[in-house]
Parts: structure tokens; C-alpha cells; sequence
């Protein structure tokens, strides 16, 4: 940490923070057991606690206070780098579509009870929690995440201020582009997501309120970046061959890029979320302080 001084007073003008960060989650997801029982006939038991996830990030920061050159410019920062991953534990072997299900046979094996005592036993492998036509569900794993403020303010109370965030892309299970003997390890990566915003602010001062009037752009770039996708069928088909760079139109020889819409070209799911994040945006405001 940088300080500055003068006369008896010193104030830090740089700081560095480092954080880090585990969290442990029991009963993760409620898998579905059925039992079938004597007569044929199947019974379905939703609430069986089980699986976990596993937590783990660390986070770097460097901080810049206000400092003043001349009587031109002030200037104050912050920037940020963290890595982070979420670890979900998932069914290995035959234990994810074979001991789900519980015959009349099972059932006389453990003296006429549900053999659910042994869940503890099956098979399972940690593997990065994935995204997928759902960003309320997933997406959320990601393990780069890069992030600045800077402010920059000026005489006659003009600041210009800029927020950026830089994060790489969720992951999603591969179901097509994908060697069958890991289907159930290997995943994809999606494009990194990029945003930078920036506000232009004036202030008028009257005895103690001070009133600002400003203007936001949002994603000011226009960068496009995915949230989402299409994880049907021949959604993910063409999902994961427009991101692998993979020829899909054989008669132009051509790829399109990155496309999470499907064949139908659909730009949200089926539970209205949204594959693309925003578009570059407008904003006009007035901010009363006092």
C-alpha cells in the first residue's frame, strides 16, 4: 500500500485486497427414485435429499483513492480479478440410470424396505455445474470474472465514470461434438462475456442539494454475448458446432459464428429467459443529493 503524506497526516492512496472463499452445499438436487412394487404398478418419490456442490474462489483487488493533478483532473479506480468455479457431484457409471429405480425384488433384499440407505455408495464424479437453455438454472459457473471502475471527474462538476465486467463463458454438457467414451465428463465452454458502460454527469449545486444530470450507454460496444441456449435436439447441434467453428451450411462452406437460437431461431427458452444479454442502451436521468 502506497501512502501520501503531508505534515503529521498520512492518507493511503493505493490498497490491495485479497479474499477468498469456500462454501459447502448439502442435498444439491433431489433426484427421482421410483419404486415399482409387487403388483406392477410404480410409485415416484421426488424429495430424496442427495448429490452436493463444492464452492471455491479466490478474488485480488487494487484500489486507487481520488487523487488530484493540477486543478485539471481527479481520478479514483478500482479493479478486480477473480477466479472462482462451482463443482456440482454428478451419477458415474450405471448408478444414474439403473439405481433410480428400485423393483419389488430390491425391496426383498432389504427386508421389505426402500433401499435407500446405500445412495451413499453409488457412484459419483465433481464436474463444473453447466448452463444451459436456462441462465435461472445454471450458467453462473464461471471461472475468470475480470472487473473495473474508473472515475474521472473534472472542473464545473463534470465526471465521467466507466464500469467494465469480463467473464469467461458458462459451461454446458456436450451432447453432439463430443467423444462417447467421456460424454459424461467432457464439457463445452461458451464465448467469454464482454460489457463496458459509461455515465457523463454534470452537477449543479443549490445551498445543500446538489442535482446531476446524466447520461448512461449501456454495453457501449455492442458486444454480443451469450447467456443461454437452445439445449434441444437440433438446438444443440447447432449450438455446439457454431461455437467448435464447424462448417454447418456444406453449400456455402460457411459458419455463422456462435448461435444459441436453434433452428427456429428463437432468442429465449421455454421459460421465457433470455439466450443473448443486452444490446447496447440509452439512459437520461437527473440525481438529487442533499
Amino acid at each position: 500500500m502506497r501512502s501520501v503524506c503531508s505534515g503529521s497526516l498520512c492518507r493511503p492512496q493505493f490498497g490491495l485486497n485479497f479474499t477468498a472463499y469456500m462454501r459447502d452445499v448439502e442435498n444439491y438436487s433431489t433426484p427421482s427414485f421410483t419404486l415399482q412394487l409387487s403388483n406392477g404398478s410404480n410409485i415416484a418419490y421426488l424429495n430424496m435429499n442427495g448429490q452436493y456442490a463444492d464452492a471455491r474462489g479466490l478474488e485480488v483487488t487494487l484500489t486507487a483513492l481520488r487523487k488530484q493533478y493540477l486543478d485539471l483532473l481527479w481520478v479514483s479506480g478500482r479493479f478486480s480479478y477473480a477466479y472462482t468455479y462451482v463443482k456440482a457431484s454428478g451419477w458415474t457409471g450405471n448408478d444414474g440410470s439403473q439405481r433410480t429405480t428400485f423393483t419389488a425384488a430390491d425391496s426383498n433384499n432389504f427386508g421389505n424396505k426402500l433401499p435407500y440407505n446405500d445412495f451413499i455408495y453409488y457412484n459419483k464424479v465433481q464436474n463444473n455445474v453447466t448452463g444451459s437453455n436456462s441462465t435461472l438454472t445454471g450458467g453462473y459457473d464461471r471461472e475468470h470474472r475480470i472487473s473495473y471502475t474508473l472515475v474521472l471527474g473534472f472542473p464545473y462538476d463534470v465526471q465521467l465514470s466507466s464500469i467494465g465486467t469480463f467473464q469467461s463463458g458458462f459451461y454446458y454438457p456436450l451432447t453432439v461434438t463430443v467423444d462417447p467414451r467421456v460424454a459424461s465428463r467432457q464439457l463445452g465452454q461458451s464465448p467469454w462475456n464482454k460489457q463496458v458502460d459509461f455515465r457523463l454527469e454534470k452537477g449543479f449545486k443549490f445551498d445543500n442539494i446538489r442535482v446531476a444530470i446524466y447520461a448512461d450507454v449501456k454495453n457501449a460496444f455492442n458486444w454480443t454475448n451469450i447467456i443461454g441456449y437452445d439445449n434441444t435436439t437440433t438446438g444443440a447441434a447447432l449450438w455446439e458446432n457454431t461455437v467448435a467453428g464447424k462448417v454447418i451450411d456444406p453449400a456455402t462452406n460457411a459458419v455463422a459464428g456462435p448461435d444459441p437460437t436453434g433452428s427456429l431461431k428463437r432468442p429465449i427458452s421455454l421459460d421465457n429467459s433470455l439466450f443473448y444479454d443486452i444490446p447496447r442502451e440509452y439512459y437520461f436521468g437527473v440525481r438529487v443529493e442533499f
